[in-house]
């Protein structure tokens, strides 16, 4: 199903990076929202395109219409001089 798919992505996309963490913050029929914490800023452009296509391709392949992805950003501190952001992806979508 489309939530299962989407519970799933945090943790599978955290497996290509070895900074911040992931986890899923709600998940309900129809609704998954998940935050990529810890993300180096210089990353943070890049990174929001990538993920929101993904997973409009994923989700959209296990089922899910009418598809809505939405990235935002919040401050996530800083780390060895680094500025990070921790961003929330939430996913809408009929099934």
């Amino acid at each position: 199903s489309p939530n299962a798919v989407a519970q799933r992505l945090p943790r599978l996309v955290s497996q290509y990076f070895n900074f911040g963490g992931a986890a899923v913050q709600r998940n309900v029929p129809g609704e998954v929202v998940a935050v990529q914490s810890g993300m180096p800023v210089p990353l943070v452009p890049w990174y929001e395109v990538l993920v929101t296509n993904y997973c409009e391709v994923v989700l959209s392949r296990a089922g899910a219409k009418s598809l809505r992805v939405k990235c935002t950003r919040a401050d996530g501190g800083h780390t060895h001089g680094i500025a990070l952001m921790d961003l929330h992806l939430e996913m809408k979508f009929d099934r």
